[in-house]
């Protein structure tokens, strides 16, 4: 199993969380309506997030390397669920790259990141 590890540089990771019915019986498109009216206000309300979220970076990402130092390594399987497995902060970026590197050699060498 491949994992994923990285360092967060946006300040959040908006999740998006619509609605979905199940349709598979409905041959008009009747649910397919159903569903895009159902999402159109939580999607839109993702959009500003993920926006806000972009925007919001320009001020944050300067003021953790500079100021705080503190920075969230993450690790997850892709395969796994949308929130990550594992996260830890950490004080520096060089400490930050330095785990990543810690827990991707963890992970090609046990195939799984074991708990500490």
């Amino acid at each position: 199993m491949e994992w994923r590890v990285w360092r967060q540089q946006i300040a959040w990771r908006p999740r998006y969380r619509g609605f979905f019915l199940d349709t598979s019986g409905d041959s008009e498109g009747i649910g397919l309506m159903i569903n895009l009216a159902l999402n159109v206000i939580p999607f839109t309300l993702f959009a500003l997030s993920l926006t806000s979220s972009l925007l919001a970076t320009v001020v944050v990402w300067p003021w953790r390397r500079w100021v705080s130092r503190r920075w969230t390594v993450h690790a997850r399987p892709p395969s796994g669920t949308e929130f990550p497995d594992r996260e830890q902060v950490v004080h520096g970026r060089a400490a930050a790259d330095a785990l990543v590197r810690e827990w991707a050699a963890a992970i090609k060498r046990e195939g799984t990141l074991v708990s500490p």
